[in-house]
């Protein structure tokens, strides 16, 4: 499996956590599901797209790429754009906080993708 199929599949499952998972279930089970979905997605890289173990890492920033910075991120700058009055006319500053988030959350979600890197790799070996 290819470095790029892997990460459109992390790409895929990140865009229905935060649709699907994070509208019926709840914020909970959302950011749980995030973390599963880094673990798998560094997991997947190492193990059978035969990646090394900063490149696992990068997938949990990939997901909150994906899922702060462009749907949410994204929703803020939209709505600034088209109803200002939906958020306050503050979107541009909201977008700025999901900025400032991500690069304090960033390390985290590269640390359970690493994680997930780590496991493959002991897989791949036995």
């Amino acid at each position: 499996m290819s470095k790029q199929k892997c990460f459109l599949i992390v790409a895929g499952l990140a865009v229905v956590n935060h649709f699907l998972i994070k509208h019926f279930f709840g914020t909970d089970i959302f950011v749980m599901c995030c973390a599963i979905l880094a673990m798998s997605g560094g997991w997947l890289l190492v193990a059978r797209a035969n990646t090394n173990l900063w490149v696992a890492a990068l997938t949990g920033v990939f997901i909150l790429t994906v899922d702060h910075v462009l749907l949410n991120g994204g929703w803020f700058l939209i709505a600034q754009i088209v109803w200002p009055e939906k958020v306050q006319n503050m979107g541009f500053l909201a977008f700025g906080g999901v900025l400032v988030s991500f690069v304090m959350l960033a390390p985290v979600a590269a640390a359970f993708s690493f994680i997930g890197g780590l496991i493959g790799r002991t897989m791949r070996r036995g």
